[in-house]
């Protein structure tokens, strides 16, 4: 199964996802990204980092898959990761819900909202990145927040939204949520 875990930028998509990948001992499937590294980013832990020139030859290569665009820069995913037989888990661009389904047979997917946009854009002026993108990203967060709750085909699309309130008890609750999910496929397969 593939945990894919979607929301805005600042809502804690990466912690949780570190937090579920070592609590539950499944794989934390990483982006491949042109994006700049932050100071804080480990190439190899938090995304792989990579030219753009690499990124189009892996592409067309057929080693990256569900490539998309998002402020200037590309993000996918290899090929193998997503395509494999563990389970694991990945962030998602919201609207690309989809397209992933098409791709993993088995995917779980979960929409992340923060139950105050305030802490995630706190948390996004925290990353000490420069003002003209976090104002971007700030921009990109509305929009995004507006789409997702004004688009009720869009929802559906999520097997589950999760109100991220950002304390253990709320991490907790996703962590036992995808847990049992994943038990109960095993106990599925097994017959």
């Amino acid at each position: 199964m593939i945990v894919a875990v979607s929301g805005v930028t600042g809502v804690g998509k990466s912690y949780l996802k570190r937090c579920i990948a070592e609590e539950l001992g499944i794989k934390n499937i990483l982006m491949v990204t042109t994006r700049k590294k932050r100071f804080f980013d480990k190439n190899g832990k938090d995304k792989w980092f990579v030219s753009e020139k690499h990124f189009e030859k892996m592409k067309k290569n057929n080693q990256l898959t569900l490539t998309i665009e998002f402020l200037k820069n590309k993000y996918g995913y290899y090929t193998n990761e997503i395509m494999g037989e563990k389970d694991g888990i990945t962030e998602i661009y919201f609207t690309e819900v989809d397209n992933f389904k098409q791709k993993c047979k088995d995917l779980l997917a979960i929409y992340i909202k923060p139950t105050d946009i305030e802490i995630s854009k706190k948390k996004l002026r925290k990353r000490k990145l420069s003002e003209d993108v976090i104002e971007d990203r700030i921009k990109e967060m509305e929009k995004q927040i507006e789409i997702f709750d004004n688009d009720r085909e869009l929802q559906l699309k999520y097997d589950y939204i999760f109100l991220n309130d950002y304390t253990n008890k709320s991490r907790k609750e996703l962590i036992e949520y995808i847990k049992n999910k994943i038990e109960n496929r095993k106990l599925i397969e097994r017959g």
